[in-house]
């Protein structure tokens, strides 16, 4: 299955931590009271008054709501009313202002937070990191995770420092660069301690990981179906799209779990409708043959649709066939040449052999027996015997003239072979 990229899991990690500690979240709202200063330095009183509004004020959640629906006043709003929290913290203590270290400390996050996204003000790196630092100083783990992000100098420390607070997503990240063996030596075993740490906590792709360290027996793990399966239940229970999709595979084929076509259609569909390439043809495929769903041509053909417009050259090639056919679409061959010449572009050489029948045929798109010759000695390179006929039947064919085109349009590949020359209106 395929994988996310380290920067995206990164990234997210980071807006999640934000959005965690922001005011409205629960865990916050526990300890939104606080104690009342009693300093009497000038401006003290105001500066308590903007803190207990931030600490307190029920229009947050409305304010922070139409702030993450791209509401640009909104927005304004909030950063006016940070500053004047910003302007507070700087001018006196926490102390003075009646704030425990625990309040202190996310304000500190959120204010990191707030000139990291640019929310109300152009982006400030440097004024998040300070703000980041000053929270990360503290104790604050989401603060130390997102300095991590922003300092790779020194993000080991700090990811470690919050991993071993327990953070879960500290936890995973260090993981992952122990996987990858980024910023520090690869080490799979300390990659599968981390990917616990976070998993037993509940995050999801922690379980993800751990279920694919146990699938291939790595990271000191014996390789263990079972395991794998229990790890992507539990990460697909609560809506990983990959791991729904690897749950799916375990069902299809009874590898960890009794096989049940029912349950890998579930499954795939699970992850098809978060835009999952791979379980998106797979259930296709499961609707053409009616396997664990009632057959259905028009559900093949959305779903194989959908995958094939991701990219994947297997679906593509399902796709250029339903439109060749005429099965759950309407009959295309220009259509059925379009779909097969993007898989075949990539060298996939049962759609290199289509796309040569068609030139052959001239269905879809006008007959030229040059580029069928070309496309079919591409495609007898995988030494298929049908595509080896095809070049000796189209060959014998050619003026010598228009077999040295063919040869050229070979040696050439890319350059000419894969433009889109001939196609055009349907000859059907």
């Amino acid at each position: 299955m395929r994988r996310g990229t380290l920067t995206f899991i990164l990234a997210g990690f980071l807006i999640l931590g934000f959005s965690a500690a922001l005011p409205g979240n629960p865990s916050w709202a526990e300890e939104a009271q606080p104690a009342r200063g009693s300093g009497s330095a000038d401006g003290l009183p105001k500066a308590h008054d903007d803190l207990e509004v931030f600490l307190e004020e029920a229009e947050w959640n409305a304010l922070w709501a139409r702030v993450k629906e791209g509401d640009e006043e909104a927005a304004a709003r909030l950063f006016v009313w940070m500053r004047r929290v910003e302007e507070s913290l700087t001018k006196f203590s926490a102390e003075e202002i009646g704030v425990t270290p625990r309040q202190l400390m996310k304000i500190q996050f959120i204010l990191g937070g707030v000139y990291l996204e640019g929310i109300g003000t152009p982006i400030d790196g440097e004024r998040a990191a300070y703000w980041f630092r000053k929270s990360a100083e503290n104790g604050y783990a989401p603060a130390q995770l997102a300095l991590a992000s922003l300092h790779e100098e020194d993000s080991l420390t700090w990811t470690q420092k919050a991993a071993e607070q327990g953070y879960a997503e500290a936890q995973i990240r260090l993981g992952i660069m122990y996987g990858l063996g980024d910023d520090v030596p690869r080490d799979e075993e300390k990659a599968v301690f981390w990917y616990r740490k976070a998993a037993e906590q509940g995050e999801a792709h922690a379980q993800y990981l751990l279920g694919q360290k146990y699938r291939a027996g790595e990271g000191g793990l014996p390789q263990n179906d079972e395991e794998a399966a229990r790890w992507y239940e539990k990460a697909a229970e609560q809506g990983h799209e990959i791991a729904q999709a690897e749950l799916g595979a375990k069902f299809s084929m009874g590898t960890g779990v009794p096989q049940s076509d029912e349950k890998a259609a579930f499954w795939y569909e699970k992850a098809a409708k978060q835009g999952n390439v791979d379980a998106q043809y797979l259930l296709g495929a499961m609707y053409a043959e009616g396997r664990g769903v009632p057959q259905n041509d028009r559900k093949a053909a959305f779903w194989t649709r959908k995958a094939a417009e991701q990219g994947d050259i297997f679906a593509q090639f399902s796709f250029a066939r339903m439109h060749e056919n005429g099965r759950g679409i309407p009959q295309s061959g220009k259509e059925a040449a379009h779909w097969y010449r993007n898989a075949a572009t990539r060298g996939y050489a049962p759609a290199q052999l289509a796309l040569g029948m068609l030139y052959e045929k001239g269905t879809g798109l006008p007959r030229d027996l040059v580029l069928a010759y070309a496309w079919f000695a591409l495609a007898r390179q995988t030494g298929d015997d049908e595509a080896i006929l095809a070049y000796r039947r189209v060959e014998k064919l050619l003026t010598r003239e228009q077999l040295a085109s063919a040869k050229r349009l070979v040696e050439e590949g890319e350059f000419a072979l894969f433009s889109e020359k001939g196609e055009g209106e349907e000859d059907e």
